[in-house]
């Protein structure tokens, strides 16, 4: 989760853990523009490895 924060720049908004992977929300700030929403699906094979898989 944090390399997610670190990478994406963004604030925790949510993480939902699920049976092989957790899903991290993300709202990166872009000024005095509206926020953008990111989700990213972190397997939990690769937590272990320090990798994360953006879709």
């Amino acid at each position: 989760m944090d390399q997610v924060l670190w990478k994406t720049k963004g604030r925790l908004l949510s993480v939902k853990p699920r049976e092989k992977r957790c899903i991290v929300t993300v709202i990166i700030p872009h000024g005095g523009q509206r926020p953008e929403k990111v989700v990213v699906r972190v397997d939990y094979t690769d937590a272990d490895n320090g990798q994360e898989n953006e879709q």
